[in-house]
């Protein structure tokens, strides 16, 4: 039980950065045409809202598909050469 709690947190440090890094980088996607183009302030919301969304999925999705490349890796460590 006393295991569980420090690898519960080390999995969701490493979504909380991965989030914010995928949060950064679709603001910026949806940030610089929008501020080109002069939109107003609802697409600027709604921008912000996508950008939370997206960021936590992409998140999420960095952190499984790294614990997947992780066991695939140690899995392979294990092999016994024939």
């Amino acid at each position: 039980m006393g295991s569980l709690v420090p690898s519960f947190l080390k999995a969701l440090g490493l979504i909380v950065v991965f989030s914010l890094m995928g949060f950064i980088l679709i603001k910026l996607v949806f940030e610089l045409p929008c501020w080109a183009a002069g939109h107003d302030g609802l697409v600027a919301m709604i921008s912000f809202v996508a950008s939370i969304g997206f960021g936590g999925w992409i998140g999420l999705e960095a952190y499984l598909s790294l614990r997947d490349w992780r066991s695939r890796r140690r899995a392979r460590d294990f092999d016994t050469p024939r």
